[in-house]
């Protein structure tokens, strides 16, 4: 039962809300990033107002699924379920797939927790799958949404990770894509080797007519962008010019701003 459920605090405060300690780990995590429906467009150099990314992404998520209704929702490279969630709890059939057991285990946990709690509506399932997205394990034309946030930057073979994208998106259905800002992930790059020449890490930067042209490829059609500028760009621009596995108190500093700024920020 949830009264001696070991992370009772968790699910009572909505996941990361005021716990300080896993905002800050999931916080070292974040990049600069852009939050795409589809594709981004060629207008990298543009600028716009600092907003919060998670809570753009999460507020898309709803949109999409409140646009189709109760909808199955593959997200893909879930990482430890922070996109998952929300569609669960939008009362979606989400499925989340990583490749890592860590993170599958983790977001299966998080998912139960949130059910055990009755976070989620009555129509709402899940599903967690330790998958390659490169060879999805499942039918063609099954999912009506697919989120890949945060995963294509990492895949050698892209194009094939897009066309299985294809693959399993029922007609009519829609993608959500994100990846990395250029500018921002151009300076990270320039700053520090260490930053991204690591296994796992990114191996790309793209840019808007290239992203665009791959997903067009496969059979998917490009709709509407949307660009970002996060205060955590700086943050990994101080990382990488002091060495990302260092620290120092201009680094700690700014990650209390984040700390802040994701957990009280009216």
């Amino acid at each position: 039962m949830l009264g001696a459920h070991p992370e009772r605090d968790l699910i009572t405060r909505r996941y990361l809300r005021h716990q300080h300690s896993l905002a800050a780990a999931a916080l070292m995590r974040l990049d600069a990033e852009e939050a795409v429906s589809g594709a981004i467009d060629d207008g990298e150099d543009a600028l716009e107002t600092p907003i919060r990314l998670n809570g753009l992404r999460l507020d898309a998520v709803a949109a999409e699924l409140e646009a189709c209704g109760a909808a199955t929702v593959l997200d893909l490279g879930c990482g430890e379920g922070r996109h998952a969630f929300e569609a669960y709890r939008r009362g979606a059939h989400v499925v989340a797939v990583d490749w890592g057991v860590p993170e599958v285990e983790t977001t299966k946990r998080w998912l139960g927790a949130i059910a055990e709690a009755g976070e989620a509506p009555a129509g709402g399932c899940y599903e967690v799958v330790r998958g390659d997205l490169l060879h999805l394990p499942f039918p063609d034309a099954s999912v009506d949404r697919v989120m890949a946030s945060e995963v294509l930057e990492h895949i050698p073979d892209d194009v094939t990770a897009m066309a299985e994208i294809a693959r399993v998106l029922r007609p009519g259905g829609r993608v959500a894509v994100t990846v990395p800002r250029y500018g921002p992930e151009r300076i990270c790059w320039a700053l520090s080797d260490e930053y991204h020449a690591n296994e796992g890490g990114h191996i790309r930067i793209y840019r808007g007519g290239v992203l665009r042209d791959r997903l067009a490829s496969v059979g998917l059609v490009p709709g509407r962008t949307h660009h970002a500028h996060s205060l955590h760009a700086p943050f990994w621009w101080l990382k990488c010019a002091v060495g990302v596995e260092k620290d120092n108190a201009a680094v700690r500093g700014y990650h209390r701003l984040l700390v802040w700024d994701l957990m009280y920020w009216p």
